[in-house]
């Protein structure tokens, strides 16, 4: 970025801790008159842009809630925070291969933009024996299944994110399995 022209980069980290480390590299660097760090989360700071009627942006990198990347997605391009021939790019879009699975899964889960699952499913998990009566390690068990659990849904909103994405003729995109998976995706 030219550090005399009005171009901006925006930096959006959620943990305040992580905001710290990353201020004290862009005041180092020869950037620091170019760069903003905003600690707040995504959704706050598209909010903030769309209210603001901030330009729209060249590039946006995309590593938030991989449960909220149609939001996002949607968000940026809803309120013409992206430029035509503006560029996406969407991390961990694979997820650890977990997308995959999902997307192979014979029976799908009915899952709310809550987060919950269907009455059936979440009728069963209150059935599940109080953690005072189970042995340790039945609980580590019960945590890793959680883990897991965690992990499908996080999974599942990122292949409902790709499907998304493929279908919008708002934009192009291009899907490069590398590592966990990025997406590339063009405004039109």
């Amino acid at each position: 970025l030219p550090q005399d022209s009005a171009s901006k980069l925006i930096t959006v980290e959620v943990e305040p801790e992580y905001a710290v480390v990353a201020r004290e590299y862009f005041e180092r660097s020869r950037y620091r008159n170019v760069v903003e760090p905003w600690t707040m989360r995504a959704e706050d700071a598209l909010h903030k842009l769309a209210n603001d009627k901030c330009a729209p942006f060249d590039f946006v990198f995309l590593d938030a809630n991989k449960k909220q990347y149609i939001e996002y997605y949607d968000a940026l391009l809803d309120n013409n925070l992206v430029r035509r021939g503006g560029w996406i790019v969407a991390d961990n879009v694979l997820f650890r291969g977990e997308v995959e699975v999902v997307a192979n899964a014979t029976e799908p889960e009915v899952m709310f933009d809550d987060g919950s699952l269907d009455s059936q499913k979440a009728l069963m998990l209150n059935r599940a024996p109080s953690a005072a009566a189970l042995s340790l390690k039945e609980r580590l068990r019960s945590q890793r299944s959680r883990s897991k659990k965690q992990a499908e849904k996080i999974a599942r909103a990122l292949h409902n994110f790709n499907v998304h994405v493929a279908q919008d003729s708002r934009t192009e995109q291009l899907l490069l399995p590398i590592r966990d998976g990025i997406t590339i995706i063009r405004r039109l």
